[in-house]
């Protein structure tokens, strides 16, 4: 290949021909490879898509239409929704025995998967289900994780810069340093948690269109040859077409304006675009109608964009990312087409077969579904007199009865037997469908024989599921490898805090536990660790219930702990032991108490507070208090009895006299003398109604 790429003519008058040159000569070595490949993926999708037509012999087509069976849709869209049904979920292994440790592990956990979330709702679409099915129909897929913080964070990067502006010569200027970190500090981050979007992009990439070079240590060079629509890509990297169909930057001379540029694209509405990843450096060449078939070494596309990028591994000359790509069910092979097998393969012409066959029963269908009647004479009798044929042999023409309802027919009338399709046909339909049951077990589409035992269902739901355990691993190792790219692109490539929302983590000494909230990991947090795992749930309860018993009989035999247990079912140990914790201690009653004890006294204080916050409003706004029960005779305390806050009758001679400390004033309420202590007052007062005896006097 050096070879190769070291012959090829260079333009004297600059390198981006000779970049060009090299570029689109891997393409073609490429597509060249992977020819074979790209030819069973198009026939995957015209069966799956029904684009394949059966064409019957002339007579017979005016009887039927293209039949197209619905088993290959059927089967894949169950098996797809299967694997899933939840969202995959990120494993990562505690590296200490700190609690920190663990935190760590639990917020790397709980963070890539509300940011794998948040990717596909910004996305508006299912990436995972997309790619997923692109690995269980054609038996590969690939996911591509990116930074965008430039494009999506334009908007930060405006704030910010307003924002310090503010801080340096604006109305925020006279605010000492420590607070104008703090304010710049708490304003950004909460810019990037609420308005920003997220700043890595993931998408699922159409398999057909990406090609690689695979070594030892990896993916050496990867190109993604696609077709993209031609007015939004030339105006995305300012380029135009010329009067050839050639793709020229717009401030060349030769540059056409916009509304002459659909004349130059010969019918068509889209361009090539070859995205060429080496270990260090990444190429978009955009190919016009006017140069697909140039023979000049740099008239073979136009360099559109070339930059460095962080994916590379300078030691091995090797890619980490931006792709992760998946296989089907892993074969020896070392062909692109036969090294990961979709659940279709095998099965295509059996697909086309049957649709074949049914259009076949169609036409006998329609031959033979309307009945027909017909005399029936005795031997000897001659011809019918609605036979073609007279007596003398000549062709005559057909004479048909009218039958009238209530006439007496004087000639036996039965039905005339149709011809039937052959007994193979049948057969051969049912041996078809038997082939095609095989992809997809019944006993995994919920259709089981009820004359079967548990044991034996078990058995086949657990063979069904087993030939589908290569796809599913590589689909794990897959995400996963996503998972580590997005890591790393945080860690090193952004350099920042992101956010997204889900379950925060409880940090140490907390006393509640975490809900739903908004999660932060930044470069401190991930460190240079980046190896991940993924694991995924498809809807089987059966199976999950074997496996908890499986575990629960090894952790009872003390050949596993209850950790490893947990781990093995996706738990994830650190938490559900403080869940589990907190049970035991609700389940005591002392706890029970001392918490009723703890809530009783915060009402009181809430309640205490409030009135106290009720009394300071009221005096705020000028109104007194309401006076308390009694409060009128100040220290006299209170009297329930008629004739309360009335003057007290003078005593008689046997009467005792009032106590010193309560003596009246004059012309005002009743109040203790200053010195001396304040005694009861004897409940002895003035009469208010005289003709109302026994009221207000002693003795009454």
């Amino acid at each position: 290949m050096v070879s190769t790429l070291a012959s090829i003519p260079v333009s004297p008058d600059g390198g981006d021909d000779r970049e060009v040159a090299q570029a689109m000569e891997m393409v073609r070595t490429l597509e060249q490879a992977f020819a074979e490949r790209n030819a069973l993926y198009r026939y995957v999708d015209d069966v799956l898509y029904g684009r394949i037509n059966y064409r019957p012999p002339k007579n017979f087509r005016a009887l039927t239409t293209p039949r197209r069976n619905p088993l290959a849709v059927y089967q894949t869209n169950t098996i797809t929704a299967a694997l899933t049904v939840d969202p995959p979920f990120t494993k990562f292994p505690v590296t200490g025995t700190s609690s920190a440790a663990e935190v760590n592990a639990t917020l790397r956990e709980h963070f890539f998967d509300a940011s794998w979330a948040r990717q596909e709702e910004e996305a508006e679409t299912p990436i995972f289900r997309r790619f997923t099915h692109s690995v269980v129909c054609k038996g590969e897929g690939a996911l591509k994780t990116v930074p965008r913080s430039k494009m999506a964070w334009s908007t930060y990067t405006a704030y910010a810069k307003a924002l310090t502006d503010r801080l340096t010569s604006g109305d925020l200027k006279r605010l000492p340093i420590d607070e104008k970190d703090k304010l710049y500090t708490a304003k950004t981050e909460e810019y990037k948690k609420t308005v920003a979007p997220y700043p890595i992009k993931s998408i699922d990439v159409l398999i057909d269109t990406l090609m690689y070079w695979k070594g030892e240590d990896g993916h050496t060079l990867i190109v993604e040859h696609k077709s993209v629509p031609y007015l939004e890509t030339l105006v995305k990297y300012g380029q135009a077409l010329d009067r050839d169909g050639r793709v020229v930057p717009q401030g060349l001379g030769q540059a056409l304006p916009v509304d002459d540029w659909r004349s130059c694209m010969s019918g068509g509405t889209h361009l090539t675009m070859s995205e060429v990843w080496s270990w260090d450096r990444c190429k978009y060449i955009l190919t016009g109608p006017g140069q697909q078939a140039s023979s000049s070494p740099g008239g073979q596309g136009t360099l559109v964009r070339s930059f460095r990028h962080r994916y590379g591994d300078p030691v091995t000359k090797s890619l980490w990312g931006p792709y992760a790509i998946a296989q089907g069910s892993t074969t020896a092979s070392r062909l692109p087409e036969n090294a990961g097998l979709g659940v279709l393969y095998g099965y295509l012409d059996l697909f086309v077969l049957l649709d074949k066959m049914l259009s076949v029963q169609e036409i006998n269908a329609v031959l033979t579904g309307l009945a027909a009647y017909k005399r029936n004479r005795p031997p000897g009798t001659g011809l019918p007199p609605d036979s073609d044929y007279g007596e003398d042999g000549r062709q005559s023409a057909r004479q048909p009865m009218v039958i009238e309802p209530g006439a007496i027919v004087p000639d036996d009338i039965g039905p005339v037997e149709q011809p039937r399709g052959g007994e193979a046909l049948p057969l051969f339909v049912d041996q078809i469908k038997e082939f095609l049951g095989q992809i997809l077990p019944k006993v995994l589409q919920g259709a089981v024989d009820t004359t079967d035992s548990g044991y034996q269902l078990a058995l086949a739901a657990r063979l069904g599921r087993i030939s589908f355990d290569p796809l599913v691993s590589n689909i794990r190792r897959a995400k996963a490898r996503q998972t580590g790219i997005e890591s790393r692109l945080i860690a090193e490539e952004i350099g920042e805090t992101v956010y997204a929302q889900g379950v925060p983590v409880a940090k140490p000494g907390q006393r509640k536990s975490p809900g739903a909230g908004v999660l932060a990991i930044g470069p401190d947090d991930l460190g240079n660790n980046h190896t991940y795992k993924c694991d995924l749930n498809p809807e089987d309860k059966a199976s999950e219930l074997t496996e908890v018993r499986k575990h629960r009989e090894l952790v009872d035999g003390g050949f596993e702990s209850r950790t490893t247990a947990q781990e093995a079912l996706g738990i994830n140990p650190e938490e559900e032991e403080i869940k589990m914790q907190v049970e035991r201690y609700k389940a005591k009653d002392e706890t029970m108490a001392a918490l009723d004890q703890r809530v009783a006294q915060k009402l009181g204080q809430i309640e205490q507070r409030a009135i106290q916050q009720g009394d300071q409003a009221l005096a705020g706004a000028g109104v007194q208090p309401a006076p308390q029960p009694g409060a009128a005779l100040q220290g006299a305390g209170q009297v329930f009895e008629g004739g309360q806050n009335l003057p007290i009758q003078p005593g008689g001679p046997d009467t005792p006299a009032l106590p010193g400390s309560m003596q009246p004033q004059p012309g005002g309420p009743l109040v203790p003398i200053p010195g001396q202590p304040v005694t009861p007052p004897v409940q002895q007062q003035v009469n208010p109604n005289p003709a109302m005896a026994g009221i207000g006097v002693v003795g009454g």
